[in-house]
């Protein structure tokens, strides 16, 4: 049979070629099928300044309603630290229409379940129901952010889950270095603090706290309700303005236009800590990227998260020479700026590095260089059209993924429009157009070392043998 056979060169030169032409389907795909399933949303500002956001799926007899409000823990003042995620927790607890549980009865009743999140930026209360519910589930939810009551005996009862909450979290520890990172870039700036608050914030947090947080910041022009799913945009608009229409502001101070506070202007630090709660050494590297309102630069800091990757799957970090690391990347548009967060780990010889306590800080430098050599070489070898490629069908996958539900349609789109940042449309968009030179310059312009923080944590037990 020899002539016919073929060697391995140009067997792998052929999967080379058949993957990329995968890619390329891939990508046509995603694009038609957001092209097909996303039509343009509509918006309608009310006279209080509430803007109103529809869009219509009809691919299930369901309507997804979304409320985000300008209430995240960026407009706490100094002695309300924790009361925006407190406050989350307590609106539903009784309104002056509905006493304790008659609100979440209710929803029940229509088909709905009410829950809540808090964030840096916002609150956002969200349900999904059948789709002839809307206006009944709409007034219920509009019973919430404007007619509650804060009972105390229901604040000390959330305080109890609140605190159960953060001690969850404190316990993670890839979570506390990450907001070790935040505090220590933001110094000065409402993020350097955690959005669900402390332990003792949460603890000091008195009612009055709450009932100035919600006076000064529920307000409707700070408001953002976003519609989806089997609706008539116009009559779903309509709905909105018989039932937020008559909200007025009681508080004009409230309806001030929030001013970026932050800049780019961060120098190099290198903090070391003996706070890690396993066994593990851990370094955090905090980056700053730009606010969810720089578009291009917002889509090319998902573009860069999905080509560094994590050494676990794919990725330039799935490449690391280090085989017993762990390396990931978090990142979360803002209104303001944000960072781009490089988590990594490395398992601890503690019989080792307990005779010798700077082993483990070798360790650390050692990944530490390593990755800063990847961030180098995303300015130095930028992408390749293949690896560009698939790191858009990533994204576009994953975007798709997040709003293949009417529920994730209105919270993409209620996201996007409170932190003014980039809505569906444009994110595909920007994502096609972009070139492996814009990855090039973004990472020139942001991924420095001398405009990053760096903290490094080492188990206690060696910390204390230093």
């Amino acid at each position: 049979m020899a002539g016919i056979g073929i060697n391995k060169i140009e067997l792998k030169i052929v999967m080379m070629k058949f993957y990329l032409l995968i890619l390329c389907v891939h990508l046509s795909l995603s694009v038609s099928v957001f092209s097909q399933e996303l039509p343009s949303e509509r918006s309608t500002l009310l006279s209080n300044g509430m803007r109103v956001i529809t869009r219509q799926r009809h691919t299930t007899q369901a309507a997804a309603i979304d409320l985000w409000v300008q209430a995240g823990a960026h407009e706490e003042f100094a002695k309300e630290s924790g009361a925006a995620h407190f406050l989350e927790h307590v609106l539903f607890k009784g309104t002056r229409n509905n006493t304790f549980g008659e609100t979440d009865f209710k929803m029940e009743c229509l088909g709905g379940t009410l829950n809540a999140a808090t964030g840096p930026d916002f609150a956002h209360f969200y349900t999904t129901i059948p789709s002839h519910n809307l206006k009944l589930a709409m007034a219920l939810l509009a019973d919430i952010v404007r007619n509650a009551t804060l009972p105390l005996k229901e604040i000390e009862h959330e305080r109890s889950v609140i605190l159960n909450e953060l001690a969850l979290h404190q316990a993670d520890p890839s979570a506390g270095i990450a907001d070790l990172v935040y505090a220590e870039a933001y110094p000065y700036h409402p993020y350097r603090k955690s959005y669900g608050g402390s332990l003792k914030e949460i603890s000091l947090c008195e009612r009055s706290s709450l009932i100035s947080f919600y006076k000064r910041n529920y307000q409707p022009s700070r408001c953002v309700l976003s519609i989806a799913g089997d609706i008539d945009p116009e009559a779903a608009a309509n709905a909105a303005n018989s039932i937020f229409g008559d909200w007025k502001s009681e508080n004009k101070a409230a309806e001030h236009k929030r001013d970026h506070k932050s800049n780019f202007e961060l120098s190099e630090r290198m903090i070391i800590t003996g706070s890690s709660l396993d066994n593990h050494a851990r370094l955090g590297m905090g980056f700053f990227t730009p606010p969810a309102s720089d578009k291009k630069s917002s889509t090319a800091v998902k573009i860069i998260e999905a080509l560094l990757g994590n050494s676990d799957e794919y990725g330039r970090f799935n490449r690391t020479e280090l085989h017993d690391a762990h390396t990931e990347i978090r990142t979360s548009p803002r209104w303001d700026t944000s960072l781009l967060i490089i988590l990594a780990r490395v398992k601890s010889n503690q019989s080792e590095d307990l005779i010798m306590p700077a082993a483990i800080l070798t360790k650390l430098s050692s990944l530490r260089i390593h990755i800063l050599s990847i961030l180098e070489s995303l300015k130095s070898d930028p992408p390749s059209s293949d690896e560009l490629n698939s790191a858009k069908v990533r994204v576009l996958t994953q975007l798709q993924h997040d709003t293949e539900t009417t529920a994730g349609l209105a919270r993409s789109i209620g996201f996007a429009e409170i932190c003014e940042g980039v809505t569906i449309y444009e994110l595909k968009k920007e994502i096609i157009d972009l070139t492996p030179s814009d990855i090039q310059r973004y990472a020139s312009r942001f991924l420095t070392v001398n405009q990053s923080v760096q903290i490094q944590q080492i188990p206690s037990q060696i910390s204390e043998r230093r």
